[in-house]
């Protein structure tokens, strides 16, 4: 048993490494966004007729049908991807065949979660830098108030959503975000963008 949880958390970090090095890293709520291909990779290479190249393929291909995703798999992201395959194969010839499922399940459910978890991260600090952002721009929440118009301000804890009414009618509002964006140091607005539509929006929209 000790050496099957080893080989899950092998393939854990494998996948999760490959997810974050690739064009899924940003992707929205989706389990196909966030996950990518490795679902549907598990699914065949725990049915024991798949082999790494075939696998890996497979997931190349899924890039190439994704047209929201076209970036190029770095050459981190490929070798954390063969590297995962390799061992989920290797768990698949000691695993008793009652145990494929769940095991199966499993490394889904847990690799699910360290991406949500990271996105979630990575949301926090975007949020906690706009705030820095605005607190530099105004450094009283009164000058705040008065710049957007919007006297329900209380604090500078705002996400920089582009994906509500709020941005659309308030120009300064709207004007401060874009800059906030043009200077943001990550190059992933486009998915970020997707991705806050649904995780913030409705907070946004109390602020």
């Amino acid at each position: 048993m000790n050496n099957v949880n080893k080989k899950i958390h092998n393939i854990l970090d494998c996948f999760d490494t490959y997810l974050e090095n690739s064009p899924f890293k940003y992707g929205s709520t989706t389990r196909h966004a966030i996950m990518g291909p490795i679902p549907k990779v598990l699914q065949r290479a725990f049915s024991g007729r798949w082999g790494v190249e075939d696998l890996a393929g497979y997931a190349y291909r899924i890039h190439e049908m994704s047209n929201k995703n076209t970036q190029i798999v770095s050459e981190e992201a490929r070798k954390n991807l063969e590297k995962g395959i390799e061992s989920v194969l290797e768990l698949y010839d000691i695993l008793p065949q009652q145990m494929i499922q769940k095991t199966k399940e499993r490394v889904e459910y847990s690799l699910f979660y360290r991406r949500r978890k990271q996105q979630s991260l990575y949301f926090e600090q975007i949020r906690k830098d706009f705030a820095a952002f605005l607190e530099e721009k105004y450094p009283n929440i009164e000058d705040l108030q008065i710049a957007w118009e919007q006297q329900s301000i209380k604090d500078y804890n705002i996400y920089p959503s582009k994906k509500n009414k709020a941005y659309e009618d308030n120009p300064m509002r709207k004007k401060d975000i874009d800059l906030f964006w043009s200077n943001y140091r990550l190059v992933d607005e486009v998915n970020i963008e997707e991705m806050e539509e649904i995780t913030v929006e409705e907070r946004e929209d109390r602020s």
